[in-house]
């Protein structure tokens, strides 16, 4: 007699069996029709952000970027394994989180490059998240990114030397207390993130002709609606009577809803990491020459703003 657990397997394997079979074309193909359109395949969606990570690798370092990216990369490929097993609302619930991290972390960066430089840096350039006494500092790559990172050990509340607001977020503090001056302040939410974001120049700018920062709110908020469960899109069996993941099957239209996702929260994103590292346009990066075949309009657009 076969477990809960490997009933749940077998179902979602003939959910995925499916999926791969039926939608095989807009999952893996990226197809280049004769109008000059492009229907990007789900993978190569969900696998963009580590191809932005490696070209970000040819710029001038920034590591909270870096880890923005690295996480992004994660979480869409997350998103992607859940919905060709039939969890649409959950891959799609990953899309806000990978929405709000890279935001949040676009957040931090800026307040790493025009704010408080001393906070993040240490004496010979390197990015400092965590200091503690007598640890060694340890590296991890991503692709061609080198990350100078201290070595952690104890809890979020452990006593350190030294701290910044970046590492305390990271490490799932509530609050931030500056070291030198004892002062305690909450974490930004995401219209104070928003407002941050959108005084910067060039998303300033862009927003400014394309309303972008509007879209990118109404967005959010509609991501947000499946992280809270709303609309309520449970497992059903009969007449619509709630029911246990067992009964979870495949479902296209699911499916594509959540595709159409995936594709706004690429564009989204990229849009803000183009105009936030206009060094991508300078080094020719091979994801943001993919991002143009895609949606030659966006960056047409992003490429005007640049220019000024």
């Amino acid at each position: 007699m076969s477990t809960y657990t490997e009933l749940v397997k077998e179902r979602t394997d003939i959910v995925y069996a499916k999926t791969t079979t039926e939608l095989a074309g807009i999952i893996r193909v990226t197809r280049h029709d004769s109008d000059g359109t492009v229907a990007v395949s789900a993978e190569d969606y969900s696998s963009s952000f580590n191809l932005w990570l490696n070209d970000f690798g040819k710029l001038n370092f920034r590591p909270i970027l870096a880890d923005a990216l690295f996480n992004v990369s994660n979480i869409f490929e997350t998103s992607l394994f859940l919905a060709t097993h039939g969890f649409y609302r959950c891959a799609i619930s990953e899309l806000r989180t990978a929405l709000d991290d890279f935001l949040t972390r676009t957040y931090f960066d800026l307040i790493d490059v025009k704010m408080l430089k001393s906070y993040w840096v240490d004496k010979e350039g390197n990015f400092v998240d965590w200091v503690k006494p007598d640890k060694e500092v340890a590296l991890r790559r991503f692709g061609n990114v080198q990350q100078t990172l201290v070595v952690l050990s104890g809890s979020p509340k452990a006593k350190c030397k030294r701290a910044n607001a970046y590492s305390q977020w990271s490490l799932g503090h509530e609050t931030y207390t500056n070291p030198d001056t004892g002062t305690t302040k909450k974490f930004p939410h995401f219209k104070e993130i928003i407002a941050a974001i959108f005084k910067e120049q060039n998303l300033s700018e862009y927003d400014a002709k394309y309303g972008f920062k509007k879209k990118l709110e109404m967005f959010y908020f509609e991501l947000s609606k499946y992280t809270h469960n709303r609309p309520n899109k449970a497992y059903k069996h009969g007449n619509d009577v709630k029911s246990s993941i067992l009964n979870i099957h495949f479902d296209s239209e699911e499916f594509m809803k959540w595709y159409q996702y995936l594709k706004e929260s690429y564009n989204t994103m990229s849009i803000i990491l183009i105009l936030r590292c206009p060094g991508f346009i300078e080094i020719n990066s091979d994801e943001l020459a993919r991002f143009k075949t895609y949606e030659p309009k966006i960056v047409a657009q992003i490429e005007e703003i640049l220019k000024k």
